[in-house]
């Protein structure tokens, strides 16, 4: 008997006659974008699978920017859960394999992911409104499907931008709007624990602070490495936000004013950072740290002294192992005339600071001569701006 040429037949395999168990191990290969598309546009045993499995599938990075609008609201309409009307979510995902993905995340900018759309949420007396990006703009989106897509989100990057309107809302500068938002993350998505947060006031004339649910809210997150206050000038704003942070662990600390702020200062700004931080830093000696307290504002100035910056050198000195630092900026009234006679008062110079030419002093650790810090000033009118690295 000729044996057939015929090949043999093909048999197409269809991985939803799959078991669940199976199934769920093939997801949880799947990049966690393909994942999110799944659960909102695929089947309904794929849906069903991945949500009660979340902690089983890949989650994908993101940045949500929590805008308030602080006005008066009808009675019963301001939420504490998030869900208040004058508050607006913007979620957007991050692409890690992206070369820019580590320097947007610790600016805490919104995600560099053109694959996925951003997604807005807003709360009405009808209930969530939600809408995404499409070619034409933005369209709605079904609350059941944005509640999926948001449970595969992990916020890595948080921004909070609080405007307050009104002489009586001004007054009310303590709240828990910080607080509301987290908690309205934490129950939409899969996990929040950012890495960066930036929190901003939106009012020149008005300083907004994190009230005692919002620190303790802070104080959770363990994995935050970067922090940005903007326009967050008033004297008890840093105070509350330094007992709650374990500077131990911040690489970044930036303190600054928009462009919009710059232009309301028609005089000096007096901003309370005391000496006494530079200290605390010190002490946490974080390697390559980044701290910068409103030093691309000229008329933005600290009360650090000469003192201070003194006492920063010989605590730098005392460290058993040399601290590295990337650069502490900030600007001060102290003059370099000023400087150095402090500093020779303290013994500076007779046994470890060197004034070098262009109003720079240089020390050396005393356990390793290769390891040095350097403090330079520069003046920009009103003020001198320090260096320290």
């Amino acid at each position: 008997m000729p044996t057939s040429c015929e090949p043999p037949a093909r048999h197409q395999l269809d991985i939803n006659r799959f078991p669940n168990e199976l199934l769920l191990r093939i997801i949880q290969f799947l990049p966690p974008r393909d994942v999110a598309l799944s659960a909102a546009q695929v089947s309904t045993r794929w849906r069903s699978l991945i949500k009660h499995n979340l902690a089983r599938v890949p989650r994908i990075p993101a940045h949500c920017h929590v805008y308030v609008m602080d006005i008066d609201l009808q009675p019963g309409d301001d939420q504490t859960d998030g869900r208040s009307p004058i508050m607006q979510y913007h979620f957007t995902t991050f692409n890690t394999s992206q070369p820019d993905y580590r320097a947007k995340r610790r600016a805490c900018l919104r995600g560099n992911d053109t694959f996925l759309r951003a997604i807005y949420i807003q709360h009405k007396r009808c209930g969530m409104m939600a809408e995404w990006d499409s070619q034409c703009g933005v369209q709605k989106l079904d609350a059941s499907t944005a509640t999926s897509l948001l449970s595969f989100l992990d916020i890595v990057a948080l921004r909070v931008d609080v405007l307050k309107r009104g002489r009586r809302l001004m007054a009310r500068r303590v709240d828990e709007r910080f607080a509301h938002a987290v908690a309205f993350c934490e129950e939409m998505c899969g996990t929040v624990d950012p890495k960066s947060l930036l929190l901003c006031s939106q009012n020149p004339y008005f300083s907004w602070c994190l009230g005692e649910e919002s620190l303790r809210r802070l104080s959770s997150f363990r994995s935050l490495d970067s922090l940005v206050l903007e326009n967050m000038t008033g004297a008890e704003v840093f105070g509350g936000i330094k007992a709650s942070l374990d500077l131990g662990k911040l690489k970044e600390i930036r303190m600054r004013l928009d462009a919009k702020h710059q232009s309301e200062v028609e005089n000096i700004l007096w901003v309370d950072v005391q000496g006494s931080l530079l200290i605390s830093l010190a002490e946490a000696h974080v390697r390559c740290l980044d701290f910068s307290a409103f030093s691309e504002s000229p008329a933005a100035i600290t009360a650090i002294t000469a003192a201070d910056m003194c006492q920063f050198i010989s605590a730098w000195r005392t460290l058993t192992c040399p601290w590295m630092i990337k650069s502490i900026m900030f600007n001060s009234t102290v003059t370099i005339s000023e400087f150095r006679t402090v500093a020779a008062r303290a013994g500076l110079f007779a046994t470890a600071l060197t004034d070098i030419p262009y109003c720079r002093f240089r020390t050396y650790h005393p356990s390793d001569p290769n390891a040095k810090l350097e403090l330079s000033c520069y003046g920009n009118g009103v003020s001198r701006r320090f260096t320290l690295w």
